[in-house]
């Protein structure tokens, strides 16, 4: 990379030293820090799922994250009743 900027310095014109310096920074951006894609399931939830449900939802898995089987049985009952209605 230094090398490659080392060589900026011996050309006169600024336009073509500035697009060389921006394709370099493009490659080493490239190179470390892609861009991601990202899966999106839905753009649009469906109009069942409410606001209600989703927090139940998450009440659910972190009772069930933090092993407290009993709660999580309850809670997943209730969510799924949420559901049905």
């Amino acid at each position: 990379m230094f090398s490659e900027l080392h060589n900026i310095e011996q050309i006169d014109n600024p336009d073509k030293c500035l697009g060389i310096f921006y394709d370099i920074l493009a490659s080493n951006l490239d190179k470390h820090a892609p861009i991601k894609e990202k899966r999106i399931k839905y753009d649009k939830q469906p109009e069942w799922l409410t606001k209600e449900i989703k927090e139940a939802m998450l009440n659910r898995d972190h009772l069930h994250k933090q092993k407290l089987f009993n709660e999580y049985k309850i809670q997943r009952n209730n969510t799924l009743s949420m559901i049905k209605k």
